[in-house]
């Protein structure tokens, strides 16, 4: 049984994979720079992001080798999510005027946007937004209602 594991010490990241048995962990090769790594629900690929937010990264397992999967133009990627077969990787675009959902299929180069979250208000909280995929695809965002959405306020005055 293994646990990935997104290490940072000081001014460079790492992947490394954690035998859960043995405690030992094995630095994922040539994963220097990469960070939020995302396992492959069939454990063949390792999906993660360079140290720029825009490009998307894949390592395989079976060649050990790292490929520039997708690099996306506007915006930065946001948690990447497996679809449950392993097929897709989907992910938002974050810090742009259009922020939207993608998805990526393995063996495309190309990013498709399926959904788009621009009059939405996101939640920034403390750590900043975020958004993510339910187990069927569907997207997912912290939405911020506060006090602007205010729809009935019922007040009993003496």
């Amino acid at each position: 049984m293994f646990r990935m594991v997104s290490v940072v010490p000081f001014t460079f990241t790492y992947i490394q994979i954690v035998d859960l048995k043995t405690h030992k962990p094995l630095t994922v090769p040539k994963s220097n720079g990469f960070f939020s790594p995302r396992w492959s629900p069939h454990g063949r690929y390792i999906a993660a992001l360079s140290s720029n937010s825009c490009d998307l990264w894949l390592f395989n397992f079976a060649t050990q080798e790292w490929s520039l999967w997708a690099k996306e133009n506007e915006g930065t990627v946001a948690f990447p999510a497996w679809s449950r077969d392993s097929q897709f990787l989907s992910f938002s675009t974050m810090h742009t005027a259009n922020p939207t959902f993608r998805r990526i299929g393995l063996g495309d180069s190309d990013s498709v946007s399926f959904a788009g979250f621009k009059d939405l208000h996101v939640y920034g909280g403390r750590w900043g937004g975020w958004t993510g995929i339910a187990p069927d695809g569907s997207p997912l965002v912290v939405r911020d209602i506060s006090t602007e959405e205010i729809y009935a306020l019922d007040v009993n005055l003496p």
